[in-house]
């Protein structure tokens, strides 16, 4: 009997250990970041040991190509003094920026606000702040005000690179980040300062370039409008401007490409954040495979399909009444995030030889050419001259207009400028030619054909 009763002790012994170990886990506070707490704002110092540690998530277990939904999401509102002007009163910007953090779309995810200033530059006396607000969109809303943006970190400064910095390190599998920001880079202090802003952004290129390097990291820009009342802060020179008027911000969101494109289509934050202006995506372009066949809609002339390609016509000739030769492409973009627009807009295509894109447009039923997918699309091109040989079409990867539009090199006109921010192409410059640089092509689709006599 002794023995047995030697091992039943050892067994209580051991489940008594266990125990023990569980309650000391929560003793110490273990994911107590999740946990809300009268006094939740943490001020957390670049370099700090505890920083980045909580942003581990699930990512590390969760494989990129299995996630399927936004497991955290992690807010950085920049609280400089160039932001006071947005949250002085109710307006666009305080609804857009509560809106976000109760998307449907993070209901089941955890969530961090962090607000975010200073300057990791050394001739300044600054750091880089990040101070947590709490885990619960209520706590954002109520300290969405002058006097939170200035009690916490050191609202001088902005330092936009490190702001990309930090943002992007929380943009891992199955977690995003969002950065809401004026986009201007702080080089106020500068003899000449577009100069300097060159070389921030070579910083800021770096930056995505290192991030781009190990995963399939996705950048969208949202351009939104606010009234702005308080004092407009000089990127290019010193001084400020007092101005009572609206003016635009950005909300910048980074995360693995699938996620995105599930859940950030265009026409879902059309709907979701107040002020929409304009969005652009950035993003590795990869090797897509976009369905595509050629049909006989609309067409001209006459042709036969090759029996084993039907991307090969044969006895192809052109019309009789002197018309020319055209044939539709069936295309599915189904699997891409560009909103409808996109698609449809002419100069987004490059046709080669003498072809030339006739129309483009949604089919209103099925095509009975096409069998093995649902075309969204039919884009029409013709030619007058011969029809005959390789004939390629190719949707471009382009940055939108409103980019360019956007960016402005003088703030003397600032008063009644509700459009431009100083500098920003050079942002955008910097974050397209990093993407560019880790891209394997720069088309988003080649449709490819042979045609015959």
């Amino acid at each position: 009997m002794k023995p047995i009763i030697k091992i039943l002790s050892v067994y209580f012994l051991i489940m008594l250990i266990f125990s023990a170990c569980g309650n000391r886990d929560e003793r110490l506070g273990r994911n107590k970041v999740n946990q809300p707490t009268d006094e939740p704002t943490i001020k957390i110092e670049e370099n700090s040991p505890g920083y980045g540690k909580s942003y581990s998530g699930n990512s590390q277990t969760t494989s990129t190509n299995q996630q399927q939904t936004i497991s955290k999401v992690t807010f950085f509102i920049e609280n400089s003094g160039s932001m006071l002007g947005y949250v002085k009163k109710a307006n666009d910007y305080k609804n857009a920026i509560v809106s976000l953090s109760y998307f449907p779309e993070f209901d089941n995810s955890k969530k961090e606000f962090y607000f975010i200033n200073g300057t990791s530059n050394t001739t300044k006396k600054s750091n880089i702040s990040l101070n947590l607000i709490g885990t619960d969109p209520e706590l954002l809303k109520n300290n969405l005000n002058q006097s939170s943006f200035n009690k916490y970190g050191d609202p001088r400064y902005s330092d936009l690179t490190r702001m990309f910095e930090k943002a992007l390190s929380c943009a891992k599998g199955g977690e995003i980040s969002i950065l809401v920001s004026d986009c201007i880079y702080d080089v106020g202090e500068e003899s000449d300062p577009l100069t300097a802003l060159k070389i921030e952004t070579e910083k800021t290129k770096k930056v995505f370039r290192d991030r781009l390097t190990t995963e399939n990291i996705q950048t969208i820009i949202i351009k939104a409008e606010s009234q702005f009342e308080g004092n407009y802060c000089y990127a290019s020179k010193k001084g400020t401007q007092n101005l009572n008027q609206k003016r635009p911000y950005y909300i910048i969101i980074f995360g693995d490409s699938k996620l995105l494109n599930k859940y950030f289509t265009e026409e879902n934050i059309l709907k979701k954040i107040t002020g929409y202006v304009s969005m652009a995506r950035f993003m590795k372009i990869g090797n897509l495979k976009i369905p595509y066949q050629a049909t006989n809609q609309n067409s001209k002339g006459t042709f036969r399909f090759d029996k084993t390609n039907k991307n090969k016509l044969i006895n192809a000739e052109k019309d009789r009444k002197g018309q020319g030769f055209q044939f539709s492409i069936a295309v599915d973009y189904s699997s891409l995030p560009f909103p409808d627009a996109y698609y449809k807009a002419k100069e987004n295509y490059t046709p080669t030889g003498t072809y030339k894109i006739i129309d483009i447009y949604t089919p209103s039923k099925k095509i009975p050419d096409v069998t093995t997918f649902n075309p969204d699309k039919l884009i029409t091109i013709g030619t007058s001259s011969s029809p005959y040989g390789n004939i390629e079409l190719t949707l471009k990867y382009t940055i939108p207009n409103w980019i360019t539009e956007t960016s402005s090199d003088n703030e003397s006109g600032i008063i009644g400028d509700t459009k431009h921010t100083f500098g920003f192409k050079y942002l955008t410059d910097a974050i397209t030619e990093a993407y560019q640089y880790k891209n394997k092509q720069q088309n988003i689709a080649t449709f490819k054909f042979e045609i015959l006599k």
